[in-house]
């Protein structure tokens, strides 16, 4: 019925990269909930989507990102409420 919906669901966002829908998916397998077989090939087609993000330019952004919030570019007192 509608837990079989879901499951569908969070396989086809899994196999788009979806790491939330992959995590619920692993939660579902440890309650038996999901074949071995379906976590299987929802976890290598995750794999795969995830592979084929990747790239320079991305990891280039992401590095950036996570260091605009590691340095004192902005600080506490800059920040007005």
């Amino acid at each position: 019925g509608n837990i079989d919906r879901a499951v569908k669901h969070f396989i086809i966002a899994a196999k788009l990269g979806i790491d939330e829908s992959m995590q619920v998916l692993k939660t579902l397998y440890t309650k038996r909930v999901v074949s071995k077989e379906d976590f299987a090939a929802t976890l290598r087609a995750y794999q795969e989507a995830v592979d084929a993000m990747k790239s320079p330019q991305r990891d280039a952004a992401e590095s950036a990102e996570n260091n605009i919030w590691d340095t004192d570019i902005i600080r506490d007192s800059d920040i007005s409420v």
